[in-house]
């Protein structure tokens, strides 16, 4: 058996294959090439099936905290779609929705998050070496807090209010018992 070596340069994905190698006379051996590049947006690459940007909504406030939804389109092969928090960890969310037409995929997918930051959905598609995102800013408004703030803010007003009232009662019957009304 002789050793040899084979080197390619500049592989791109479309190379992935099996090869043969034949050693006329002494040996073939067969390889299996996997080009296996870094996950990356291929938006402008023309590759069919590449998910487009994500589609971020904030559907709003729940007892829980900011309801968060992530709608990716027309993917195939089907992608694997995930939210993250701003220090890149993967957060707990719903079983995604998933529709197929045609072989391609519609997937949204909500979470719920009780932090103000920058959160992002992540659409990773390995097969094609494609990752697409979309991010959004989410304002926590104090959740329990600002709901205690605010009914303080109404019993102070009505106290409040109430105290003025009881001062005009209060003064006209001085007035009166005086003479002066």
């Amino acid at each position: 058996m002789e050793n040899a070596s084979i080197i390619i340069r500049h592989t791109k994905l479309t190379d992935s294959g099996n090869y043969i190698c034949d050693f006329p006379g002494r040996q073939t051996s067969h390889i299996q090439l996997v080009v296996d590049g870094p996950l990356k947006d291929r938006r402008g690459e023309n590759i069919p099936g590449a998910a487009p940007e994500p589609y971020i909504r904030i559907l709003g406030e729940t007892k829980d905290g900011e309801l968060l939804q992530c709608v990716v389109r027309g993917a195939s092969p089907k992608p694997k779609v995930e939210w993250k928090d701003s220090s890149g960890n993967i957060l707990p969310a719903k079983d995604p929705q998933v529709s197929e037409r045609g072989g391609r995929y519609d997937i949204t997918l909500q979470t719920t998050v009780t932090e103000t930051g920058n959160y992002t959905c992540v659409s990773t598609q390995e097969e094609i070496n494609h990752q697409i995102y979309a991010e959004t800013f989410v304002s926590i408004n104090g959740g329990i807090f600002n709901t205690v703030t605010i009914a303080c803010v109404i019993v102070i007003g009505v106290l409040f209010l109430l105290v003025v009232v009881l001062a005009v009662i209060l003064c006209r019957r001085n007035n009166r018992q005086r003479g002066r009304y």
